[in-house]
C-alpha cells in the first residue's frame, strides 16, 4: 500500500505542475466584474472598519502618551487642589536668587537677611539648586511680607527668570499658553515666568506682599506687575529699563532698609532714587505700581 500510495503523489504533483492557475489579481477583477456594487460595498465597508479601529488606536495612543507626558513632567498638571487657603501676612521675607547662577554676590544676601532679623523678620533664602517650579507656584500661600527676585530678566517684555534651563519638549502646556518663555543669557537659556504664569498657575492669592523686582526692565511695562497686585500683591518695585549687578544689588539694599523700618513703598523708592540714583551705566531707574 505504501508504494502506491507514493506513486499517485506523485502523478499528482506533476499534473498540478502543467495547470495554469489564474493569478490573484484576476480573481479579484473577475470577481468585481460579477458583483459590481457588492464589491463598492465592501470597499466602503473596510474604509470605515479602517478608520474606526485606526481612529480608536490613536486616541488610546494619544491617551497613553499624554499620561506618560505628565508622569515625566512634560505637560505638568496645576497642583493647587481643593485645598488652597487665605493665608494671613506674616513678618518674614523671601529672596529668590537665581542670578547667583553667573553673578553671586554673597554680601547682598548677608546683607538682606540681617537687616530682616534686625527688624524682626524671619529670612527665606532660594538659591538657584533650590529654585523650581514647585515654588514659584506655591509662593502665594507661604505668606511673605517682602519677596525679592533677584534675577535676569529681559529685552522688550518684563520677565522673571529662573535658574531652570530651557527645553522646548518639557513644560509645554505652559509654553503654549504663554506662561512660560524663554531667557537668553549670554550662551545659555533659561525659562523664563510671563504674567500668565501668575494668573493661571500660582496657587492661592498673595496676602498683601510687596514683590520687589531687581532683573532688567522688570518694571519695563506694567503686565507683570498687574499680574502680581492682582493676584493680592500689594504692589510691585522694579526697573524701567538695563541694570547692571552691581548697581541694582546697592539699590535693593537701600530700599529694602527702608521698607523694613516701616516706610511705604512710594517714599522709599523716591528716597532710594534720590540717594543711590539712577544707574550710571544706563539711566534706568526704579520705578513702582501701581504708582
Amino acid at each position: 500500500m505504501v508504494p502506491a500510495f507514493w506513486g499517485l503523489k506523485k502523478r499528482a504533483r506533476k499534473t498540478l505542475a502543467h495547470v495554469r492557475t489564474p493569478g490573484i489579481d484576476e480573481v479579484i477583477l473577475h470577481w468585481r466584474s460579477d458583483h459590481p456594487r457588492k464589491s463598492a460595498q465592501a470597499r466602503l465597508a473596510v474604509g470605515h472598519a479602517w478608520t474606526l479601529r485606526t481612529g480608536l488606536f490613536l486616541l488610546l495612543l494619544a491617551s497613553l502618551s499624554v499620561s506618560l507626558a505628565i508622569q515625566a513632567g512634560v505637560f505638568e498638571v496645576n497642583g493647587c487642589g481643593s485645598t488652597v487657603q487665605s493665608i494671613q501676612p506674616a513678618h518674614k521675607v523671601a529672596l529668590i536668587d537665581s542670578l547667583s547662577l553667573d553673578m553671586p554676590n554673597p554680601d547682598f544676601v548677608k546683607g538682606i537677611a540681617s537687616l530682616s532679623s534686625a527688624s524682626g523678620y524671619h529670612f527665606d533664602y532660594y538659591p538657584p539648586d533650590n529654585f523650581s517650579f514647585d515654588v514659584l507656584t506655591n509662593l502665594p500661600q507661604l505668606g511673605y511680607s517682602i519677596l525679592i527676585f533677584r534675577t535676569h530678566g529681559a529685552l522688550g517684555e518684563p520677565v522673571v527668570a529662573t535658574s531652570m534651563v530651557y527645553s522646548s519638549s518639557s513644560h509645554v502646556r505652559a509654553q503654549l499658553g504663554g506662561e512660560l518663555g524663554r531667557v537668553q543669557v549670554d550662551q545659555r537659556q533659561y525659562f523664563g515666568i510671563l504674567p500668565s504664569f501668575v494668573t493661571k498657575d500660582m496657587c492661592g492669592q498673595f496676602p498683601g506682599t510687596l514683590v520687589l523686582g531687581m532683573g532688567c526692565t522688570s518694571l519695563g511695562g506694567d503686565a507683570l506687575a498687574k499680574a502680581f497686585v492682582e493676584k493680592g500683591a500689594a504692589g510691585f518695585v522694579g526697573w524701567n529699563g538695563w541694570v547692571t549687578q552691581g548697581h541694582t544689588d546697592a539699590v535693593f539694599t537701600y530700599l529694602v532698609r527702608l521698607l523694613l523700618s516701616g516706610d511705604s513703598v512710594g517714599p522709599a523708592v523716591s528716597h532710594t532714587m534720590r540717594t543711590v540714583g539712577a544707574d550710571p551705566a544706563t539711566g534706568s531707574i526704579l520705578t513702582h505700581y501701581p504708582s
